[in-house]
């Protein structure tokens, strides 16, 4: 087993023979948890196998190779990995719960010096602080060009460990399930020549394709190995050897998507062509592979892995952007703003306090995303139309059995339960269930956003702006508010994408049909993409935000006399003054002031008429304080306090949050 150093060495040296340029690389595709979230989606997300020019898809439940996410068809095929390293295996959080699945987490996505966790000393300098993101640091307020801005939550290092120290299975009432084997080839794609884009965003996107689809077959194998191991120790005939062999052989090779290729142009079915992939590399397993099961025992049980895992992703990144905005609204708790109704001034708030509005709506988006995520079952061992027929036969009419295989399988796979009845598939209402939260974020998203650019009209709030950044190409003065823009554009995507699942779910006929799943590809995929961006955007324009007291303070005094009115009653007539007769005045000068701002454009002078009044020379001397923004804004930073106290520290108290805080980073954007 090579050593980390030697791992970095034939990296670096490999490194040299691809052809981009690294800190475009890292800018661009270390972005946030964009690739955690594809490799996480799995076999939702990828294709058939990796990228290839003869690839395509064959079967009912194959489906096309998306251009938005993989690049256009012809494009060269991925680089073969570092010499001398370890496996590219799927990442740890496939199996959260389960008992047979410590392997290396993927290191696609991590800058070059940040592969190796025991950094040689020539490491750049640039590479990034582990310290947590600050607002006060220096790095809050601009970011250098060499600054590095790894994902909210990067994934962690790669760990070389000895097989021989890998974790126990637990004690069951069945033959435990040993622990999953890392040894085999090292999964090598050779690279092609062809047409398509050799630029470094291309060539990326075709190393995450590929990752993606190791991923998801290496679950199906998974599956098919639980499934194996639960039926073997509950008395099926089959041998002990055929569980070495499928635990040694979860990881497909290239030559093994090739064989897996040709089969699905025969058989036309994709599930059954890595069925017989599997037996050659697995023969003494060949027979009992995917025994009693249906394809949806593979597919659908493993969309909801995925999809349990992506909603994780969003919850911890939701969380992160929670806590920056909470920074946020803790600094301005007590900063007095004019308040806005149907866009016209009103009430004095303060900025901390329209922010805790914005925090509010993100925490019923952080529990709404929490719940279903914690919701999801598995679907199970169910059989062709739910009724376990065939693995009843399989047990000779033992209905205990059955359920036990139900139940152990579901463990295995790291789930408490598994969905009660089923059809073929998990119902599709599940996926109406996973989408509904990332909507209603969407929804939030657009209002945050949307007000930051109304603020930014205003030139009271800005989202972050470079110094060399152009708004206009004609209008060189410009700072056009992109990236709210950008967060509204992608939110109205994310709040449709909710339509396609109900409207799949309302026509699956009886026990299913298949014109949910080519929809479903589109569908799930690119509403957690979305979900991620717009959550990644918010949180790199929530690190950025500026805040101009002065135009603010000048807003208020505006419209602040008009305000203040009640108040100079009301002080007057504790100067023994009549209330009446107060009200009049007051009413005649504003009129008079409302002449000098809407007809002539000039300044609000109705405190100075007020100063030349002899009526209300008895105030005159707390007219100061009774225009005093701050006794405006009512309760505002106290609820500030409160509300920073006793909602959002406990909502962000899970030990999942606090850590995804602590390791987060700045966010960057390119573009």
């Amino acid at each position: 087993m090579p050593s980390r150093s030697q791992n970095h060495a034939a990296e670096t040296q490999y490194e040299k023979h691809v052809d981009h340029d690294p800190s475009h690389i890292n800018r661009n595709i270390q972005h946030k948890e964009a690739l955690s979230l594809r490799l996480a989606l799995g076999s939702i997300l990828g294709p058939k196998r990796p990228f290839t020019p003869t690839s395509h898809s064959s079967s009912g439940t194959a489906s096309p190779v998306h251009p938005a996410m993989f690049g256009s068809p012809g494009s060269p095929g991925m680089p073969p990995p570092p010499p001398n390293t370890t496996p590219i295996h799927a990442p740890d959080y496939l199996f959260p719960r389960g008992y047979h699945l410590p392997h290396t987490p993927s290191r696609l996505g991590q800058p070059d010096h940040m592969r190796d966790p025991a950094w040689p000393s020539g490491s750049p300098s640039s590479a990034p602080s582990s310290a947590p993101y600050s607002p006060h640091s220096s790095s809050a307020q601009s970011a250098s060009p060499t600054d590095e801005c790894p994902p909210v939550l990067a994934l962690p290092p790669p760990v070389v460990e000895d097989p021989t120290s890998r974790m126990a299975a637990p004690t069951l009432h069945v033959p435990k399930p040993c622990s999953v084997s890392q040894t085999g080839p090292v999964p090598d794609v050779k690279r092609t020549t062809g047409s398509g884009s050799g630029t470094p965003k291309a060539k990326f996107l075709e190393t995450l394709e590929s990752k993606s689809a190791w991923d998801a077959f290496f679950t199906w194998r998974t599956l098919w190995l639980n499934l194996a191991i639960a039926e073997r120790g509950l008395g099926l005939p089959i041998s002990e050897e055929a569980i070495e062999q499928m635990k040694t052989n979860l990881h497909l090779t290239p030559e093994q998507f090739e064989i897996a290729a040709q089969e699905e142009k025969k058989r036309r079915h994709d599930v059954m062509a890595h069925v017989h992939t599997f037996g050659t590399v697995a023969p003494a397993a060949a027979g009992i592979i995917h025994l009693g099961a249906t394809s949806c025992y593979v597919t659908d049980n493993a969309d909801l892995i995925f999809l349990r895992t992506g909603l994780s992703y969003l919850i911890k990144s939701l969380g992160v952007l929670i806590s920056r905005l909470s920074m946020f609204a803790e600094q301005y708790r007590d900063l007095p703003t004019l308040g806005f109704t149907h866009f016209q001034p009103a009430q004095l708030t303060t900025v901390g306090k329209r922010a805790t509005l914005w925090i509010q709506e993100l925490l019923w988006d952080l529990r709404n995303i929490q719940r279903a995520r914690d919701d999801l079952g598995f679907r199970g061992v169910k059989g062709t139309t739910g009724t376990q027929a065939s693995f009843l036969t399989l047990f000779d009419g033992d209905h205990a059995k059955v359920e036990a295989l139900d139940k152990l399988v579901t463990e295995l796979s790291g789930f408490s339960y598994a969905y009660p009845v089923t059809s073929q598939t998990y119902s599709r209402k599940v996926d109406i269930d996973v989408l509904a939260p990332l909507a209603s974020l969407g929804a939030t998203a657009h209002k945050i956003a949307t007000d930051i650019r109304l603020l930014a009209n205003l030139k009271e709030m800005e989202e972050p702006f470079e110094s060399t950044q152009i708004g206009s190409s004609a209008m060189a003065y410009k700072r056009n508010p992109m990236r709210c823009e950008r967060v509204c554009s992608l939110s109205r995507h994310l709040m449709v994408l909710h339509q396609n699942a109900l409207m799949t779910a309302s026509v699956q006929w009886f026990e299913r049909t298949l014109d949910d799943s080519a929809n479903r590809r589109i569908t799930l995929p690119e509403a957690f993409l979305t979900a991620d961006i717009v959550l990644s955007t918010l949180q790199n324009v929530s690190e950025g935000l500026v805040v101009y007291p002065k135009v603010i303070a000048r807003r208020i005094s505006q419209e602040l006399p008009f305000m203040a009115t009640e108040n100079v009653i009301m002080a007057i007539v504790k100067a023994g003054g009549d209330r009446q007769e107060a009200h009049e005045h007051i009413r005649v000068l504003s009129h008079e002031a409302a002449h000098q701002v809407k007809n002539l454009g000039l300044e609000n002078d109705l405190i100075e008429r007020i100063r030349l009044d002899p009526y209300f020379d008895p105030i005159k001397g707390q007219l100061d304080a009774l225009l005093d923004p701050s006794s405006f804004v009512g309760r505002a930073p106290e609820q500030v306090d409160a509300f920073l106290k006793d909602w959002v520290a406990p909502a962000l108290a899970p030990a999942e949050l606090q850590e995804a805080i602590q390791q987060s980073k700045k966010v960057e954007l390119s573009v």
